[in-house]
């Protein structure tokens, strides 16, 4: 069923050079030169599961001892008193995994709009001209406590609906929200050793990449690159360049689900995805040369990038 959708997508003459086919592109002992094997970019996928075991070790007895000796708070909140119903009504709330941080430079106005709160200004006003048109019409104190019931940003169920249910002031519930709030909120000492995973890494990797191909003659003159394309042969180092570097994005993808959830959640998801797919497709199209120049040239800037936050980590959030 999918051999026509696949027969198209591989068109030879969409991929390869004129008079080029898979067939002479495909590895085998009689072969001058070392041609990839388009099964091998599978190979990362477990190996992203051993760097979450080695990024687990690193994270937890490595990199959170040194934040902590150089101060970033590791600022666990009080735990909030175990209350089932009003668990469940944080839970059910979408807006209660929202985080607006004063760094983010978020207007008010788009907040309201996002969270779908009244302003208390603006709020606390409507009720003044309410109570003014209802004191001029009536004389007989019909002073209800409508004028006054305030519908908090948690959700449908409002403070006062909990805290009749639960017997509780709105006081009490407003503080267990906030608690329970700050309790999902991660501590900087955890953004930390994240930030500090990936930029080792990169550094690591960065080296290897700078190691592996010190000699090879596409470093210092890219027309080596297409001389010769797609007969270009690879190296056991290479090979482990292409694997190593693939399988830390594909646990980089993995992992976005349980780490600390940014703002840029979904943009950091494509721009990993992307990744995957260019290095998986230049190995398939044996382009190893351009691809190994791209990781070279790509890990530089994701290290100054890490190594910003953790800095600011320290001297701004520590």
């Amino acid at each position: 069923m999918l051999r026509p959708f696949l027969d198209v997508f591989w068109d030879e003459k969409v991929w390869l050079p004129p008079n080029t086919t898979w067939a002479d592109v495909a590895p085998g002992p009689d072969k001058a030169v070392a041609y990839t094997n388009h099964w091998h970019v599978l190979y990362p996928i477990p190996m992203a599961l051993v760097y979450t075991a080695i990024r687990f070790t690193m994270e937890n007895y490595v990199f959170a001892p040194f934040g902590r000796s150089l101060g970033v708070k590791e600022g666990r909140s009080k735990k909030v008193p175990n209350n089932p119903k009003l668990e469940t009504a944080y839970r059910a709330d979408p807006e209660s995994k929202k985080q607006y941080l004063l760094r983010d430079k978020i207007r008010n106005s788009d907040i309201r709009y996002r969270t779908k709160v009244t302003d208390a200004l603006l709020f606390s006003q409507e009720l003044k001209w309410k109570w003014a048109g209802h004191a001029a019409r009536y004389t007989d104190d019909r002073w209800t406590s409508r004028l006054l019931k305030w519908r908090g940003p948690y959700g449908a169920r409002s403070i006062i609906g909990l805290a009749k249910q639960l017997d509780m002031t709105e006081r009490q519930v407003e503080r267990w929200w906030r608690l329970r709030r700050s309790q999902d909120k991660p501590s900087k000492l955890v953004k930390f050793c994240e930030n500090m995973w990936k930029s080792a890494f990169l550094t690591y990797n960065f080296l290897c990449g700078v190691y592996i191909l010190w000699d090879k003659e596409w470093l210092w003159d890219i027309d080596h690159c297409y001389i010769g394309h797609p007969h270009q042969g690879y190296t056991n180092g290479m090979w482990w360049y292409y694997m190593v570097t693939s399988a830390f994005y594909w646990s980089l993808l993995l992992s976005q689900f349980w780490d600390v959830r940014r703002k840029d959640f979904w943009q950091n998801f494509v721009h990993h995805l992307a990744t995957i797919s260019l290095i998986s497709f230049s190995w398939v199209l044996n382009a190893h040369r351009v691809g190994t120049l791209v990781i070279l040239s790509h890990d530089p800037a994701e290290i100054f990038l890490e190594v910003k936050i953790e800095f600011y980590s320290i001297t701004k959030l520590g």
